[in-house]
């Protein structure tokens, strides 16, 4: 998901932003559940807030105003998982097609409906 997972989740890196910038306006992206997710979703995307109240819920619990919130829509998401794929497969490799093919059945079988994206911009 966006880059909360570096700093251990987005509860983690929302509390750094809040060391590091006391005070200001952020904007932060991350996934979340749209629907229950599935034990395959549990394993590959861990821990993610439930739908995007989920997200701004996390920001407020850190002391963050939440300015606005959106997630993608489902086709903002089929439109992203298509063209990622369309350029793997651009790169004329079977191994590459091989991926891409595995990568959009994941999609389709585990996480299309099941995983959204959201985002907000919060402000101290």
């Amino acid at each position: 998901m966006a880059s909360a997972h570096v700093l251990g989740g987005l509860g983690p890196t929302l509390e750094r932003i809040g060391e590091l910038m006391p005070s200001g306006r952020l904007a932060i992206g991350d996934g979340c559940w749209q629907q229950p997710p599935d034990a395959w979703c549990e394993q590959v995307f861990g821990p993610l807030p439930d739908r995007p109240g989920g997200l701004a819920n996390a920001a407020r619990e850190r002391g963050w105003q939440v300015v606005s919130l959106d997630s993608s829509s489902q086709e903002e998401w089929d439109a992203f998982e298509g063209g990622w794929g369309e350029g793997v497969r651009s790169l004329g490799e079977p191994a590459a097609d091989a991926f891409a093919d595995r990568r959009w059945s994941e999609y389709r079988d585990h996480y299309r409906g099941v995983l959204g994206f959201a985002w907000l911009v919060a402000e101290r």
